[in-house]
């Protein structure tokens, strides 16, 4: 939603409403000044989401939901990095009724959060943090939240601890945790990770990196620790650099064969992630069911841990393909799958079957995002593929690419005229470099896009602006948001000079540069 028709929808439905508003989800929260939407008098408020929204407002938008008696759920994500994610911790842990918490700001939570007053706790139930947390300070941020009942965390170890100085905290509450983590140096401290924090456990999802594999420790720690455990959902990486390593992992794999992983109705199978010269890493997971949202169709298979049979994933909603063999090789069924990640291992000559394979696996109607990140896909080969999913949104591409034909012959085609007529892909990133009339066949292909992003050079950009925001271009009507990525101090004075002497008109506005990217609103 572009700000001229958000402010006519606020000034319209929301301010009108207030005090009917139960739910309210702003996208591109960022575009918009944070004094138009006011939050502290929507006190029916139940359900708010706020998606990219720059860290400098975060403290005003916390400070303005302590009031609302009725907030229960909240998520957040920045669309920079939030150097103090303790602070803002701290101010969505005083906010007195909320359950449910989702928080996205960055990678890494830096910082120093006291530990928690006496009967200051939080009342949220289901928290899910997407940054990594430091071992060393989980104890606190638990403190915090003693009513959770599922946690989703990553954790981080840069700063060195003693595993035996780790504090007891236990989570009576907690059942469910979804946990990843890097590597580890001592199953000792798994032990005391779930023997300290979370003993009380019925449904595990952890992801970690194993120097090795060792059935026994995880089979005496569940036995120990664990004992309320009914679902052990795995995916372990292992990084093998030796014929020697390979064949204890095989050794490992054996043992998790016997009765105690089996009367569990706990089965595990694994595959061949990547090979570099003598070392590889293999992908150790839970099967029967999956339980997943993501899965990886890897270049090659080990030996099944079950047999290789044809099975139905319905957890998985995101399907990433490595490359053409492992497409060709699988026999599994996605129905529920809307997001396809395709991985630079494609041929130029596979890309030409990757609609039937496709076919085979999911249903193409439904699917909503496509990440290409294959350099050998050409653009008409995008158009053909594009033509089998309707319903896409958003679309990646690594870059434009011609073979044997030109922006001229394909802008001709009877498919690029079709699809331009019937897409409906309102989000397009393109990380490769476009010119001035890369971006004009873009446009026509895609005539409702809202959001553009691309790589250009600096010399093309001016040309690129003029033709963006043009009144005779019809086919920009809808675009609200554009987005320059691997920009540099010269294209932020560029923009800011461009607005400073009304070259880009007054709807216009510059964001912010971070992550080497611009925004530009119109």
């Amino acid at each position: 939603m572009s700000r001229s028709a958000f402010n006519q929808y606020n000034r319209d439905i929301i301010i009108p409403n207030t005090y009917r508003i139960e739910t309210l989800r702003i996208e591109n929260y960022f575009m918009f000044d944070y004094r138009v939407l006011a939050l502290f008098n929507k006190r029916f408020l139940r359900t708010l989401i706020l998606e990219n929204i720059e860290e400098k407002y975060l403290k005003n938008v916390l400070d303005q939901l302590t009031p609302l008696p009725n907030l229960s759920s909240l998520s957040i994500a920045t669309v920079d990095k939030c150097p103090h994610q303790t602070s803002i911790y701290g101010q969505i842990f005083r906010l007195p009724f909320l359950k449910y918490c989702k928080i996205s700001a960055g990678d890494r939570c830096d910082g120093y959060l006291p530990p928690c007053a006496m009967n200051n706790y939080s009342p949220i139930e289901h928290l899910i943090i997407d940054s990594r947390i430091q071992w060393s300070c989980l104890h606190i941020f638990l403190s915090y939240v003693p009513h959770l009942r599922r946690l989703q965390i990553s954790l981080d170890r840069i700063h060195p601890f003693r595993v035996e100085n780790l504090p007891y905290y236990t989570m009576n509450n907690l059942l469910h945790l979804s946990l990843e983590m890097g590597s580890f140096e001592t199953y000792m401290e798994l032990q005391k990770l779930f023997k300290n924090y979370f003993p009380f456990l019925e449904v595990l999802h952890i992801s970690l990196t194993e120097q090795t594999l060792n059935a026994n420790e995880w089979e005496r720690i569940i036995s120990l620790y664990l004992p309320n455990l009914r679902i052990f959902d795995v995916l372990f990486k292992v990084f093998l650099r030796d014929d020697r390593e390979k064949a204890a992992f095989d050794k490992q794999v054996d043992l998790l064969r016997s009765s105690f992983w089996i009367n569990r109705q706990w089965f595990f199978d694994y595959n061949l992630s990547e090979k570099l010269r003598n070392n590889e890493y293999r992908i150790l997971y839970s099967t029967n069911p999956y339980r997943r949202r993501d899965y990886e169709i890897f270049n090659g298979l080990s030996d099944m841990i079950l047999p290789n049979e044809y099975t139905i994933f319905k957890s998985v909603d995101h399907l990433l393909i490595k490359s053409e063999m492992a497409m060709e090789n699988c026999d599994n069924y996605f129905p529920n799958v809307n997001k396809i990640t395709i991985e630079d291992e494609f041929s130029a000559t596979s890309c030409q079957t990757i609609p039937i394979s496709f076919r085979r696996m999911l249903p193409l109607e439904q699917l909503q995002t496509l990440i290409i990140k294959c350099r050998d896909l050409s653009f008409f080969k995008m158009i053909e593929l594009l033509s089998y999913a309707p319903n896409l949104r958003t679309l990646t591409s690594q870059s434009i690419l011609f073979h044997n034909e030109n922006a001229t012959s394909v802008k001709e085609s009877k498919i690029f005229q079709s699809v331009s007529e019937t897409n409906c892909i309102r989000n397009f990133i393109c990380h490769g470099k476009c010119t001035l009339d890369i971006v004009e066949l873009l446009v026509m292909l895609f005539p409702h896009l809202q959001h553009l992003a691309i790589y250009t050079e600096l010399k093309d950009l001016e040309v690129i602006l003029e033709f963006l925001l043009s009144k005779d271009n019809g086919n920009t009507f809808d675009l609200f948001l554009f987005s320059l990525m691997y920009a540099d101090e010269r294209y932020l004075h560029l923009m800011n000079s461009q607005i400073k002497l009304k070259f880009l008109p007054y709807r216009c506005k510059f964001i912010n540069l971070f992550r080497r990217e611009l925004f530009l609103c119109f």
